[in-house]
């Protein structure tokens, strides 16, 4: 059981329900000292630095609600989620799969809560992937367009694979979006529960 203190890939959740069966909810007001001296004296395993931000950033999404309207929060969190390095001081714009699937892995979320300045970062961050239509769970960030062209494009974009042409907008589009959903998707099915029980073999 050790290694998932060690390796990526393991979800916000399994950390969750394991830090949950073995410390109640205590552990979540813990001092971080606190909180990894506990974890490494009663799994014998030193945690490393991408777990570390991944349960404090958890901690950080139960605890407070600055996932909902702090920018730099809502980054900070997206990427430990993602086992990315985060960067207290700097701003470098998550992808979109990185934020689908920090979402999904998080929630639920509350969609009413998300405030202009997050709801903004999250529309740099897709317009800068070049992503004009959101998967169903980001759905509460997607703007209006006001050219009518795109508008009637955008309603008709779905998350299929096409033999999109260079200038087939709803094509491209359509390719993008099943691109992001399917990252997702595959990222979530690759972790194996079994590997957070007792008789699996540490690497």
């Amino acid at each position: 059981m050790k290694e998932v203190f060690r390796r990526e890939g393991v979800p916000p959740k399994a950390y969750q329900q394991l830090l949950n069966k073995t410390f109640s909810a205590e552990w979540y007001q813990w001092l971080p000292e606190t909180l990894f001296s506990e974890i490494e004296r009663e799994f014998d395993v030193e945690v490393s630095e991408i777990v570390r931000d991944k349960i404090l950033a958890i901690q950080t999404f139960v605890n407070t609600d600055v996932f909902y309207h702090d920018a730099a929060a809502f980054e900070h969190i997206v990427m430990a989620v993602n086992d990315a390095d985060v960067v207290p001081d700097e701003i470098s714009l998550a992808s979109p799969e990185e934020i689908v699937y920090a979402i999904t892995t998080l929630g639920p979320v509350d969609d009413k809560q998300f405030e202009r300045e997050v709801t903004r970062y999250i529309q740099i961050c897709f317009e800068n992937a070049g992503l004009l239509v959101y998967p169903s769970n980001v759905r509460f960030a997607q703007p209006e367009y006001l050219d009518e062209r795109l508008k009637k494009a955008v309603q008709q974009v779905r998350p299929v694979v096409t033999d999109a042409a260079p200038h087939d907008l709803v094509g491209r589009q359509s390719n993008k979006l099943y691109k992001c959903i399917r990252s997702v998707v595959d990222r979530i099915a690759a972790y194996k529960p079994e590997e957070m029980t007792d008789n699996v073999q540490s690497a």
